[in-house]
C-alpha cells in the first residue's frame, strides 16, 4: 500500500488520484446503481462506518469527487464497495492537504471573482454528478442536476459558452433517453450551431454533438438521415483521429447499427468486421463482436449467434467481475438464443436468473433491469404462460411509468405487450 508520502510525491493530483480510484473501485465492484449503495450504507450493521443514513445523490457527489467530500461519506462509499479503508483514508488525507485553503483577506472584487469560481466548481461537481446518474437509470435526478448546472454557467460564462454547450448537449441525451425524442432533436441542432459558431466545424465538441444528434434521428424513425450524419462524423475523426480512435470505432459501430436496422446487413457486418481490425481495446472488441452476435440472431441464425456469445462470455470473464452488467447482458443473449433454438425451460431459468442479478447489481429501475425483465415477459408469452408473462409486464410498466415517463417509447412498448397478454387471456383491456 502506497504510504502519504509516496502519494503527496505522485504526479498526478491527488484529488484527481482519489476521483479516479473510487470510480476504479466503483466498477470493480460491479457499477453498482448509487440507491444500492446508498442502502448498503444505511444498512450496514458492521464496520467503521455502521450504520449511517446516506442517499444516492450523496453517494453520487463522492464518486464524482470534484470537489473533496466529507471523509465519513467516503467511508461509508469505501466499505460498501468492498474498498481498502486505510489506502483511501491514506488518499483522502493528502488530498485534503492539498486542498486546504490558504488564509488571506480578500478584497470585494476578489471577493466576487471566488464566488463565481465556487459557483462553477460547484456546476463542475453537479455536471459530474449528472452523468453518473445518468449512467445508473436516474435520467430525472440527472436532468435536475443539469438543468442546475446550465444555469450557473449561463449566468457566468454565457449561454453560447462551450461548457455551457457541453451541458445542454448532455441535457438533451438525456431527454432522447427519456424518449423525448423532438426535443432532444430541437436541442441538439441548437447547441450545434452555437458549437459551430464557437468552436468551427471539426472540433471534438462538434462533432460529439452531431453523433448524437445520428443517434436521436435514427430513434425518430430516420435511419437515412442518421447514416448520412455517422458518415459525415467518421470521415472527420477517420481524418482528424484516424481510424484506429476509439472515438472513430465508436462512430463506425454506431453506423453499423442503422445499416442493420435499414436492412444492410452485409454493409452492417463490413462495418463491425473493420472495426474487430482496428480495435484494441477489450471493450471495443467485445462491443463488436457482440453486435456481429446480434446480426446473426436477427437473421435467424441462433446457432451460430450462441457459438459466438458463449466466446464474448468467456473473454469477458477474463477482464470482468462476477457478476458485472456485461457479463449478465451477454447471458440474457445467451438465454433467448438457447429458447429460439427449442430448449425452453432451460432458457427461461437462466433469464430468470439474469433479471434478478441485474435488479440486485443495478437496482430494478435501472433500464437495463427492466429490459431483461421485459425479455424474460417475451419469453413466457411465447412459451404461452401469459399469466406469468403478464404479471412481470404490469411490474415492468408501473416502474417504467415513474423512471421514464408515460409517453416513452419503451413504455408504450410495455403498455402494448400488456395489452396483447390481456387480451391472449381473455381478458378486457383496462389500460388508460
Amino acid at each position: 500500500m502506497n504510504t502519504f508520502a509516496d502519494i503527496a510525491r505522485s504526479a498526478e493530483e491527488p484529488l484527481q488520484k482519489l476521483r479516479r480510484e473510487l470510480r476504479d473501485l466503483h466498477l470493480q465492484a460491479g457499477n453498482p446503481s448509487l440507491r444500492h449503495i446508498a442502502r448498503l450504507i444505511s444498512t450496514s450493521t458492521s464496520g467503521p462506518a455502521a450504520p449511517r443514513p446516506t442517499s444516492h445523490v450523496t453517494v453520487g457527489r463522492v464518486l464524482s469527487c470534484n470537489s473533496l467530500p466529507r471523509w465519513g461519506f467516503v467511508e461509508g462509499v469505501v466499505e460498501a464497495l468492498g474498498g481498502d479503508l486505510d489506502h483511501f483514508g491514506t488518499l483522502w488525507h493528502v488530498a485534503a492537504a492539498s486542498t486546504a485553503p490558504k488564509p488571506r483577506e480578500a478584497s470585494q472584487t476578489e471577493a466576487g471573482r471566488e464566488s463565481a469560481a465556487y459557483d462553477l466548481q460547484s456546476a463542475d461537481t453537479g455536471h459530474t454528478l449528472s452523468m453518473i446518474l445518468a449512467e445508473q437509470g436516474e435520467t430525472s435526478a440527472a436532468e435536475a442536476e443539469l438543468r442546475n448546472v446550465i444555469e450557473v454557467r449561463q449566468s457566468h460564462l454565457g449561454v453560447d459558452h462551450p461548457d455551457t454547450c457541453h451541458a445542454r448537449h448532455d441535457l438533451a441525451v438525456i431527454a432522447w433517453r427519456r424518449g423525448r425524442f423532438d426535443e432532444a432533436q430541437r436541442d441538439l441542432v441548437a447547441t450545434l450551431q452555437a458549437q459551430r459558431a464557437q468552436l468551427g466545424n471539426e472540433h471534438a465538441d462538434v462533432l460529439l454533438t452531431m453523433h448524437s444528434l445520428a443517434r436521436v434521428l435514427h430513434s425518430q424513425g430516420h435511419p437515412a438521415q442518421a447514416e448520412a450524419v455517422f458518415r459525415q462524423v467518421l470521415t472527420a475523426r477517420m481524418r482528424l483521429l484516424g481510424p484506429a480512435h476509439r472515438d472513430t470505432l465508436l462512430t463506425r459501430n454506431n453506423l453499423a447499427v442503422v445499416l442493420a436496422s435499414m436492412g444492410h446487413s452485409s454493409e452492417a457486418e463490413r462495418e463491425l468486421r473493420t472495426v474487430l481490425g482496428f480495435a484494441v481495446d477489450s471493450a471495443d472488441i467485445l462491443g463488436a463482436r457482440n453486435n456481429i452476435a446480434n446480426l446473426l440472431a436477427s437473421s435467424g441464425d441462433y446457432a451460430r449467434a450462441e457459438h459466438e456469445y458463449h466466446e464474448i462470455l468467456n473473454a469477458q470473464k477474463q477482464v470482468l467481475p462476477d457478476p458485472h452488467p456485461e457479463l449478465l447482458g451477454t447471458q440474457q443473449n445467451i438465454a433467448i438464443a438457447g429458447f429460439h433454438q427449442g430448449r425452453v425451460e432451460e432458457s427461461l431459468s437462466l433469464l430468470e436468473l439474469v433479471a434478478s442479478e441485474m435488479g440486485r447489481v443495478l437496482g430494478e429501475g435501472h433500464p437495463h433491469t427492466l429490459a431483461a425483465h421485459y425479455n424474460l415477459a417475451g419469453l413466457l408469452s411465447l412459451a404461452r404462460r401469459h399469466a406469468d408473462a403478464e404479471m412481470i409486464l404490469e411490474h415492468v410498466f408501473a416502474v417504467q411509468q415513474q423512471t421514464l415517463g408515460p409517453m416513452h417509447a419503451d413504455t408504450l412498448a410495455t403498455r402494448r405487450s400488456l395489452r396483447l397478454s390481456r387480451r391472449q387471456q381473455g381478458f378486457e383491456d383496462d389500460l388508460e
